[in-house]
């Protein structure tokens, strides 16, 4: 597997580990990591890059694309871009799925909460209107 260094070499993964390490030696340094999450997603939406909090989100085919959602408390509405709405469907599914594994195993301990909070943050950021109409 080749890798890009920061300097905008290309080499192979292991002469690249060598060199961090090298580097490392010398001082501190940034080390990119980037070749270890390949599967970290990005958007470009309004001019900004957008990091998507959910590696197995189905951010659809056409992201840019708005959709509708309601809130299912309070009936209100908001549009937004399909990404959006994919990071709102795991947020809440995640939610009805803590829920039930609280229900069982007691309040606060399921390990979906950690998707629950990541989602939430992630609409506090990048889509705060929408998160006050379906979220908060």
């Amino acid at each position: 597997m080749k890798v890009t260094d920061i300097d905008g070499q290309m080499m192979e993964l292991n002469a690249y580990h060598i060199k961090q390490q090298e580097l490392q030696l010398v001082g501190l340094t940034m080390i990119d990591l980037s070749y270890i999450l390949p599967d970290m997603k990005t958007i470009k939406y309004n001019n900004k890059t957008i990091k998507l909090p959910f590696k197995d989100a189905d951010y659809s085919d056409t992201p840019l694309e708005m959709e509708t959602v309601s809130n299912p408390f309070s009936g209100q509405s908001i549009a937004m871009p399909k990404f959006a709405v994919a990071v709102y469907d795991v947020t809440m599914g995640s939610n009805l799925m803590a829920e039930r594994y609280d229900s069982k195993h007691g309040t606060g301990t399921a390990p979906q909460w950690n998707d629950v909070r990541k989602g939430l943050d992630w609409f506090r950021r990048h889509f705060a209107k929408e998160y006050m109409v379906l979220l908060d």
